[in-house]
């Protein structure tokens, strides 16, 4: 195998990082936040310029790929100065030992998860060969053997690999599901870092989200899986959903929710529920609205959906599922598999955290990603209820990676709130991108008798403007009085 070809992977991903860098460069956060911020931002950017070259008939190329780069060398304005994160320290070293771990065995194929035989990497070939997505391929193929109505940017990411290699081998492919798991973890240690989580805790949860997310995706065989992307969405979003609600906080809440709509059929009500969330909160906290800042949510996702359903309807693809009101006995017996499943070996019983939603509810601070979090749970009981099929089995083959899909984020609002020192825990609505009123760095909302905010003055908003430079044109955050 040529050099190339293996890191290839890398290759695209700096890529992707220099594609969303505009929208990362001007935000509040850490340096290693503001990484996850432009992968999301550019792999959102990557799906749709690569559907405008399928629109506009040109195929897939090295040479097509490289205007990916245009807006970072585009890009103007002074980059704000990212905040300090932690150091580096056993729990992180732990996690990524978990993680390489995951990344060798990816490269051996010996954990590859059948979806990527049957479904992503059959696609992500088939498009390759062709050069662009080959919906003719996808009308003629049994439908439940490749999901031809999911979206396609996993698969996308996989081709676009294979052509910048300039080959198609699968080992450097499987190793975008380690690449995501070490994303979901600097995500979610990012977010704990924005409250000041006390050291010793947060190395704590680093090293058990790093043990955990390795040991199932090779104990479950997650090599290749596109539920890494669905589960980045969530967790990338766990600040924003802390932050005091303002355009750019809106701009990269839109980003979290086309990834997940663009990632899987379950990222779309995931989707949904980050852009109603972040519309309640606007509401419920009196933030104002700008529009550029609705469209910034909005769009994204909306394009996504738009574009995807508009393929279905037009080349008839089958659907996958053919659901029916949920049913009491199914019901029943899908709540018994998914404790069954939560059980499994590989996730050395991590699920059960999922338990802790409903509780977290009661913690104002972080009741948005609770919601979100048990909403989507909820919808997922609520389609192994409504599926004519073995409830059982379809719950035992599918609930391990839901679950993944809202585990890290569940972990990091857990210990968001109940793990951080009282001075750093006590007071209210963290602002993660607003500055106060008088032009000064932001610092914690009194909210008396809330378990809930964090002192994020270094996430303060550097007032280098933002999307058509909507956040603060009188030297205030969005909506702030």
């Amino acid at each position: 195998m040529s050099l190339r070809l293996a890191l290839a992977p890398l290759a695209l991903a700096a890529l992707l990082l220099l594609a969303g860098s505009p929208l990362a460069v001007r935000l509040p956060g850490t340096r290693p936040q503001r990484w996850v911020f432009a992968f999301v931002a550019g792999a959102v950017t990557f799906h749709f310029w690569l559907g405008l070259l399928q629109l506009l008939g040109v195929h897939w190329s090295v040479t097509a790929l490289l205007p990916l780069v245009l807006p970072a060398l585009l890009a103007r304005g002074r980059a704000g100065r990212p905040g300090p994160t932690a150091p580096f320290g056993w729990g992180d070293a732990l996690a990524l030992v978990c993680l390489l771990g995951f990344a060798a065995l990816a490269w051996t194929l010996w954990i590859t998860t059948p979806d990527f035989v049957y479904q992503w990497g059959v696609k992500a070939h088939r498009f390759f060969l062709a050069g662009r997505i080959d919906y003719r391929y996808l009308q003629e193929v049994p439908a439940w053997m490749v999901h031809p109505d999911y979206p396609h940017l996993f698969s996308e990411l996989m081709t676009a690999t294979a052509t910048l290699g300039g080959g198609w081998r699968e080992e450097p492919l499987l190793l975008w599901s380690p690449l995501l798991a070490l994303l979901l973890v600097v995500a979610a240690r990012e977010a704990l870092v924005g409250v000041a989580l006390p050291p010793r805790r947060l190395q704590l949860v680093v090293a058990a989200l790093g043990v955990g997310l390795g040991a199932f995706g090779i104990g479950h065989q997650m090599a290749g899986a596109a539920d890494w992307l669905v589960a980045l969405a969530l967790t990338a979003a766990v600040p924003l959903l802390l932050a005091q609600p303002t355009t750019v906080v809106d701009a990269q809440l839109g980003a979290c929710a086309a990834l997940a709509a663009s990632s899987k059929q379950e990222g779309a009500s995931l989707a949904a529920l980050l852009v109603v969330a972040q519309l309640g909160r606007h509401r419920v906290q009196r933030a104002g609205w700008r529009p550029w800042g609705v469209a910034a949510l909005v769009a994204p996702t909306a394009v996504v959906v738009v574009w995807m359903r508009t393929m279905i309807a037009r080349y008839q693809l089958a659907p996958t599922f053919h659901l029916t009101v949920p049913d009491l006995g199914r019901l029943r017996v899908a709540l018994a598999a998914m404790v069954e499943a939560a059980a499994t070996p590989a996730w050395l019983g991590l699920p059960f955290l999922l338990l802790l939603l409903p509780f977290l509810l009661a913690v104002r601070r972080v009741r948005p990603v609770a919601l979100v979090a048990l909403v989507q749970l909820s919808i997922y009981v609520a389609i192994f209820g409504a599926q004519p099929a073995d409830t059982r089995l379809l719950v035992l083959n599918s609930f391990q990676r839901l679950a993944l899909h809202l585990l890290p984020a569940t972990v990091a609002a857990a210990a968001i709130a109940w793990l951080g020192e009282p001075a750093a825990t006590d007071g209210g609505e963290a602002t993660l991108s607003g500055g106060t009123a008088g032009g000064g760095r932001a610092g914690p909302v009194d909210h008396p008798g809330d378990g809930g905010g964090a002192h994020l003055d270094h996430l303060g908003d550097d007032r280098d403007g933002d999307l058509a430079g909507g956040v603060a044109a009188d030297g205030q955050a969005d909506g702030s009085a």
